[in-house]
């Protein structure tokens, strides 16, 4: 009988005891500064399907199977796997602030479930992004220590996939320099027109004089380059509206118009104007990843002046999707 009271006792004191000097929460937060744009590190943590390329639990398991349930970008993007070895798992993301925040709940299920709560902040600092990953985890008084080991053991992969992610993303050319942000709106002076796709230069050349012989009499400046917004194109016709920005709008006409603020894609593209395809197929591509949904029109500013540079390679276009 005292035998197995002194067992009771050790048991209670292996099993308990250290449990008492242990924190119910454990914190962590790594930082890693990357030579990259923040937009295109943002979108490696923020599309969950790109997890399984820097993330090392499945990089290390070959025999990892993914299945996105329901989207793969954004607040509640869901990634779930599994394994031969029984283990599985759900990554959701709970918030996604575009290019500063993604907080996501990790649940691993196997011998144990484990349950980590955690988030990245995105921050530029000079020509690097700085990301912090922060991580949580809350256990019972019983499993403190337990929960402790399994904790450190998590903490270790995410020091990998920081150093991972580094790699991934200093090392992948992105020559369309393809970036997603929240664009201002702005105002314009603008003028529709409709001609066949062959005389889309002509066109635009004649509307800019004419919109800035509009703007000298209303007393206007123009505020920024040149625009070209596409509502229909075919390839024999076209529809769209060449426009000039202005601070803002003074006196409302026929003329002005306020493009709203949006989440836009934009893509830079070096080159004569009609060589320029492999640049939107880039960006179709991009939305099609990134499950992104975009509106049917879209638009350039023109950035180098033809009439200044005369080298066509050296021409210099911005081209905007606007997300839905």
């Amino acid at each position: 009988m005292k035998t197995t009271f002194k067992v009771l006792v050790l048991l209670t004191i292996v099993l308990i005891v250290p449990n008492l000097f242990l924190n119910k929460r454990i914190d962590i937060e790594r930082t890693v500064e990357i030579e990259s744009p923040l937009n295109m590190l943002f979108m490696k943590v923020a599309n969950v399907s790109e997890w399984e390329n820097w993330y090392p639990f499945y990089l290390k398991d070959s025999s990892v199977k993914f299945d996105t349930t329901e989207s793969i970008y954004g607040t509640g993007a869901n990634l779930e796997w599994n394994t031969e070895k029984n283990n599985s798992g759900v990554l959701k993301l709970n918030e996604v602030v575009l290019n500063k925040k993604i907080a996501f709940n990790l649940l691993y299920s196997g011998k144990i479930v484990n349950k980590v709560l955690g988030a990245f902040t995105f921050e530029q600092v000079n020509r690097k992004t700085r990301v912090t990953c922060n991580l949580n985890q809350s256990h019972p008084l019983l499993f403190r220590v337990f929960g402790f080991f399994a904790f450190k053991k998590i903490e270790q992969e995410f020091e990998i996939a920081l150093q991972n992610l580094k790699s991934q993303v200093e090392n992948t050319q992105n020559p369309f320099h393809i970036l997603m942000y929240q664009k201002e709106a702005f105002s314009v002076y603008s003028k529709t027109l409709s001609c066949k796709t062959s005389t889309i230069g002509r066109n635009l050349e004649r509307s800019y004089k004419e919109l800035e012989k509009q703007m000298q009499e209303d007393g206007i400046a123009v505020f920024g380059k040149p625009i070209c917004i596409y509502h229909n194109y075919s390839d024999t016709t076209v529809e769209l509206e060449a426009a000039l920005p202005i601070h803002q709008i003074t006196k409302p006409s026929k003329y002005t118009k306020t493009i709203n603020s949006a989440t836009v894609l934009k893509a830079t593209y070096v080159g004569p104007y009609d060589k320029s395809q492999a640049t939107y197929d880039a960006l179709d591509e991009f939305a099609i990843k990134n499950g992104l949904k975009i509106k049917d029109s879209h638009y350039q500013i023109f950035i180098t002046d033809p009439g200044i540079v005369e080298d066509p390679s050296k021409w210099v276009t911005e081209i905007y999707y606007t997300l839905l």
